[in-house]
């Protein structure tokens, strides 16, 4: 059934029913009028939904056999304006359903925020323009996740280097149900979910995106695991966020052959004393196992090492700092005091 078949019957309906077998003209004006405007944003609503399933795409085996698997657009469901204008004066909304997929130009949205699925892949198409005189070449952007209601820095990916407009796709697995894109220029970008294969057959030259690595240039391939059967490693902080005493924030790592990590701050202010003394996480920290991945940290401004605010550094360690055991640590961030 078409949609403004749909529609007129649910008028119709509403008529009946606000009557009551008097005649229409009886039925209260702006009650209907009401009416009429809830059905209509469930119909729009209904549209983004119809439009999210999924695409099918096939290809067929050297015995002449078609097999398909299934991807499908994803849209933005909040950004920081509300419409965007194209080249030739149209105008689109900036979420939603066929909202428009740039970024920054012609005072488009300069962030993103996309409904996922956690721990289910997906894929971001980006690309430039390929017109001589268009600024939206060399796409750069920061890529977040929303961690315990916190937006955690996963990559940023810098395109500048390049020099062209072709198309990059980046998959990534997000943690959380949103994914934020902060542009850092202009330029083209489209999401992607579904299907595991289909996306990787749809979309070549791919990247995959690490929680916590900055693709400065992006890599061709996934970045590398440690050598060692046993190892961790500090996902987030990587280095560069900017974090504020008397907030949560989330630390991530991942490990191999690992019981138990401990976490430790240090500040490597050079002083008397020396730089890079390591404390505890927290006056009552214990040892986490391994396999749990993340520790949320409230942030207490009274048990930072002293120093320079842009010098906090996290360590992570098998055992215990001074173990012997494999570690990591992040770069410089910063910590705000509350």
């Amino acid at each position: 059934m078409k949609i403004n078949v749909f529609l007129g019957a649910c008028l119709a309906g509403l008529i009946l029913m606000a009557g009551g077998g008097v005649k229409a003209q009886s039925v209260n004006q702006s009650g209907l009028l009401a009416a009429i405007q809830a059905i209509q944003q469930q119909i729009a609503m209904l549209e983004q939904l119809l439009a999210q399933m999924p695409q099918q795409t096939g290809s067929v085996n050297d015995s002449g056999i078609t097999y398909t698997s299934t991807m499908w657009q994803m849209y933005p469901s909040q950004a920081d304006v509300a419409s965007c204008v194209s080249a030739d004066g149209n105008t689109y909304p900036a979420i939603g359903f066929k909202s428009a997929n740039w970024f920054l130009w012609n005072k488009c949205a300069s962030q993103k925020i996309y409904p996922v699925n956690a721990g289910k892949m997906v894929a971001l198409s980006v690309y430039g323009d390929s017109t001589p005189d268009s600024i939206c070449k060399y796409p750069s952007f920061t890529l977040y996740d929303n961690i315990d209601g916190n937006w955690q820095k996963a990559a940023t990916v810098d395109l500048s280097g390049y020099q062209d407009s072709a198309t990059h796709n980046y998959f990534y697995m997000p943690i959380s149900d949103q994914i934020k894109i902060e542009a850092l220029n202009c330029f083209y970008m489209k999401v992607y979910t579904g299907n595991l294969s289909a996306m990787q057959r749809q979309l070549t030259n791919n990247t995959n995106l690490d929680f916590g690595s900055n693709y400065g240039l992006p890599a061709s391939a996934t970045a590398p695991v440690p050598a060692s059967n046993t190892w961790v490693k500090l996902l987030s902080p990587a280095g560069g966020e900017m974090w504020r005493s008397g907030n949560s924030y989330t630390i991530m790592w991942s490990s191999a052959n690992v019981d138990n990590v401990w976490l430790s701050i240090k500040n490597d202010t050079p002083s008397a004393n020396g730089s890079g003394t390591l404390k505890d996480i927290s006056p009552s920290f214990t040892a986490i196992p391994a396999a749990v991945g993340y520790y949320t940290w409230m942030v207490n401004d009274s048990w930072l090492p002293a120093g320079d605010r842009n010098k906090f550094k996290i360590s992570i360690s098998e055992g215990g700092p001074g173990s012997g055991g494999v570690s990591d640590e992040s770069g410089y961030f910063t910590i705000l005091a509350h």
